[in-house]
């Protein structure tokens, strides 16, 4: 016992420095157990531990760090989670009940006639999320049309009437102390409802391939979300694959100060209704869509100083490009910054080249941060220009134009046949790189303009006269037309010697109108002063055609608003764009022909002349019937309809048909039918025959006649040109030739034949569907195309006719056709023409005669 003492005491001793030194460094003298300093540090630690409260992790922060463990995470807006083929986001508790909007767009396909890359698929649309109870969070539609004041008694009555809609439920997967994780795989995934494309014309793309739909690529940026998806479909042994870039985007919690539509001005625009209880009508009206421009110094602004916008307007060009023709997409882009220095901008515009990675390594054509100028390797010839709006105020938040390779083939053809007899550079294969790029400028600011809010002017032209196109000075000043929103393409109303003299063949870089339409929407004034002072720049240009508007069409009622014209004058216009076209057809093989080579190239230029001719026919035969708006206002004294005189719609009438009958010298000469043999094609297009059942159609179409019925009746700016004065000069016209006996050519037959057709028609319509079929189908005819807001403002103001109501008068005008065939079929020694005029005898017996 005493030897045990002892060596206990011994170690005790040995222990005293050591307890000394440790208890120097520690606040705490008093003294302790020797076990305690025995015991390892593990040991020491995890009875340190037990002392503690223990925090025990809930089920959904447990899910959490398994969630993210070894996942693809990248935070911004939301956090993104990407794990195992499933998207997740990770929204924050501060972007609950917030606006995000979200768009859709193609960003690579396999199949350019199904879609190309940067073709958008839907019209934005705006969503919040909301939490529902502790589980669920959920995806509401935001409403923008309808809108009540905050303060309105009627506002609670709103909300009731206006709510909100569910659209998507998500389940919370896991969850921290501020945010909520759900699952969006399926939102961002191929057969998702939201995201359907809204393209009419798209065609369909057969069913999905199993497993062939997943999330490509995902980053998350302050403001905005970007999201890859891959959709495969197959039809048969079809199959096309699609990349979809969706995007999510935070918008400002206070919209930008809209500006209301006037339809004075040419701009896309979104409806708008408001209730209000100080009113006995609900307010209708529209707000147009434009870019927000703020100006940087806005003292200096209210002085009328230009001054650079906050934040300019920047497009970025893609380097898919040819060199080339870069310079000419920069220059049309850039060719806006005169018009936005008059509404007191500089600087408001820039473009430049795709960035590299170094430069930019953000930088993706297809985020919603960035507006682009995209080269899409397409059969299709043209060029568009979508945007994309925050709905609430009409703020175009990103923009694209979509450039589609085969639109040079569109300006090559365009130049031959419209200016090929005065300007001997087009007359090869190839257009010169200078004037390819001259005319890429022009599609360039077309498109440009597009993204910035405007429509389409198609009334511009018809400002400028005959004598105008061809004047050296006001060309090179003014060009073919007052706006570049215009179809107004190149001057084929110029004359051999023209170009010359110096007359311009082009459009203007920008016409008088599209500053004044940039001033009018960009301009900004105080809130109280805004609506006078719009109203009074459209009244300083009142009377000026430089600065008229005239929508688009889709069926031609007003002759002053078409595409593809020059001038007020179409008939004066048309007749020098015939002989040039005439010119042009007797000469491009010539010019164009390179022996052993295949005649298809011809062939294609052979339909290019086709195609302009039935322009020049078809901007002549609205002048029937023809009706012309003006969009008047209270106190102007104006009408807002009025009709064109008798004796231009029978100038018209004696116009086209003397210019189809003329057709057979030197368009469809027995030569170029055989040169260019259509006989084995399935497809009858450019024919002859197929030829005159347009133009016909055309001068006796419902909405032409209708227009002939009303202009006859109208008390005020009325035509004073009755149905029956029509019908029968229709027919005066049709029997010009083959009096007193003379045969009648395969030519002459045909183009009889179908006119008399589309008057048979009507009567046969009459008698077998109440009167109601022939204005059904041309509705339906309508309906189906697409249209923008101008041309669905037209389409409702299409004038419609029964076939009972002009029946009576066809009839008479089909027994005088049938009296004039059988005296002449008694007067001519043609075999041929006799049997033509004795089978239309028979047929026309059979329908006027019957009981």
């Amino acid at each position: 016992m005493r030897q045990k003492l002892y060596r206990l005491l011994m170690v005790c001793l040995a222990m005293m420095p050591m307890v000394e030194e440790v208890s120097a460094q520690t606040a705490d003298t008093s003294c302790r157990p020797v076990k305690e300093w025995l015991k390892s540090k593990r040991q020491k630690a995890k009875e340190e531990a037990a002392k503690q409260p223990q925090v025990t992790k809930s089920k959904e922060e447990q899910a959490y760090d398994d969630l993210v463990s070894e996942a693809r995470v990248d935070s911004g807006l939301v956090v993104t989670i990407e794990k195992d083929g499933d998207l997740y986001f990770e929204v924050p508790d501060s972007l609950l009940g917030r606006p995000l909007l979200f768009t859709s767009r193609i960003s690579r396909t396999s199949d350019p006639t199904a879609a190309v890359a940067g073709q958008m698929m839907i019209t934005p649309f705006i969503a919040q999320l909301e939490t529902k109870g502790k589980d669920e969070i959920l995806m509401k539609m935001v409403p923008t049309t309808h809108y009540v004041d905050e303060k309105d008694p009627i506002k609670v009555s709103f909300d009731r009437n206006f709510s909100a809609p569910v659209a998507r439920v998500f389940d919370v997967e896991a969850k921290t102390d501020h945010s909520k994780v759900i699952n969006v795989t399926s939102l961002f995934l191929d057969g998702e409802s939201l995201f359907e494309s809204e393209d009419p014309l798209s065609p369909p793309l057969g069913g999905s391939v199993g497993g062939g739909s997943y999330i490509s690529g995902v980053r998350s940026f302050d403001r905005n979300v970007e999201v890859k998806s891959v959709a495969a479909y197959g039809r048969g042994r079809h199959f096309t694959t699609i990349e979809i870039h969706r995007s999510m985007v935070l918008l400002p919690d206070r919209p930008m100060r809209s500006r209301r539509a006037d339809s004075r001005i040419g701009y896309f625009s979104s409806g708008r209704s408001h209730y209000s209880s100080d009113k006995d009508r609900i307010e209708r009206y529209e707000i147009i869509h434009r870019w927000r421009l703020e100006p940087s110094d806005s003292v200096a602004y209210a002085r009328g100083e230009v001054v650079d916008p906050v934040e300019p307007i920047t497009f970025y060009v893609d380097t898919a490009f040819p060199p080339k023709w870069r310079q000419a997409i920069l220059d049309g882009i850039c060719d806006w910054e005169s018009a936005f220095r008059a509404a007191g901008f500089s600087n408001a515009i820039r473009a430049r080249m795709y960035p590299s990675k170094e430069e930019m390594p953000d930088f993706d054509p297809d985020d919603l941060r960035f507006s682009c100028v995209k080269y899409a390797t397409s059969h299709v010839a043209n060029a568009m220009g979508p945007s994309y709006v925050d709905p609430r105020s009409g703020e175009i938040l990103c923009a694209d134009v979509i450039w589609y390779h085969n639109i040079t083939s569109l300006l090559y053809y365009w130049r031959l046949v419209q200016t090929g007899a005065v300007d001997p550079r087009v007359r090869a294969d190839k257009l010169p790189d200078s004037l390819m790029c001259e005319a890429m400028r022009y599609v360039a600011a077309h498109e440009v303009g597009h993204t910035l809010g405007l429509e389409h002017n198609m009334g511009a032209s018809s400002a400028y006269t005959v004598e105008q196109l061809r004047d050296p000075a006001f060309t090179q000043k003014y060009g073919t037309t007052p706006s570049i929103m215009d179809y107004a393409r190149f001057n084929y109303v110029a004359q051999p010697g023209d170009l010359e003299r110096g007359v311009r063949l082009v459009p203007p870089l920008l016409g008088p109108y599209d500053t004044y339409a940039i001033e009018w929407g960009y301009r900004r004034y105080p809130q109280e002063l805004e609506a006078k002072a719009l109203a009074a720049l459209i009244k300083s240009h009142a009377g000026d055609r430089k600065y008229m508007y005239g929508p688009q069409q889709d069926m031609t009622v007003d002759p002053t608003a078409q595409t593809e014209d020059l001038s007020g004058d179409q008939i004066a216009a048309n007749t020098l764009g015939v002989k040039n076209l005439r010119y042009i057809t007797q000469h491009f093989e010539e010019w164009l022909g390179e022996p052993g080579k295949s005649s298809e190239d011809l062939r294609a230029v052979y339909d290019a002349i086709l195609e302009q001719m039935l322009r020049y026919l078809r901007h002549v035969t609205p002048i029937v019937g023809g009706r012309v708006y003006y969009d008047e206002r209270q106190g102007e004294g104006r009408m807002p309809l009025t009709y064109l005189p008798k004796e231009r719609q029978q100038e018209a009438l004696r116009w086209t048909f003397a210019q189809l009958r003329g057709m057979r010298e030197w368009l469809f000469t027995p030569y170029l039918e055989q040169r260019f043999d259509r006989s084995n094609s399935y497809n009858p297009y450019k024919s002859e025959p197929f030829f005159y059942s347009l133009v016909l159609s055309d001068l006796t179409i419902g909405y032409r006649l209708k227009g002939i019925i009303d202009g006859s009746e109208a008390p005020k700016g009325g035509s004073d040109y009755t149905i029956e004065a029509y019908l029968s000069d229709y027919v005066d016209e049709l029997l010009r030739e083959g009096t007193g006996g003379r045969a009648l050519s395969r030519s002459e037959q045909s183009l009889q034949r179908t006119a008399i057709e589309m008057l048979t028609g009507y009567v046969e319509s009459s008698d077998h569907f109440g009167g109601d079929h022939l204005a059904a189908a041309e509705r339906s005819w309508t309906d189906s195309l697409p249209c923008e807001t101008s041309a669905a403002r037209y389409n409702s103001m299409t004038p419609f006719v029964k076939s009972e109501e002009v029946a009576p008068y066809i009839r008479v005008a089909l027994a005088r056709i049938r009296s004039a065939y059988r005296l002449r079929a008694s007067q001519t020694t043609d075999a041929a023409t006799r049997a033509y005029y004795a089978g239309w005898d028979v047929a026309l017996s059979r329908l006027l005669d019957k009981k």
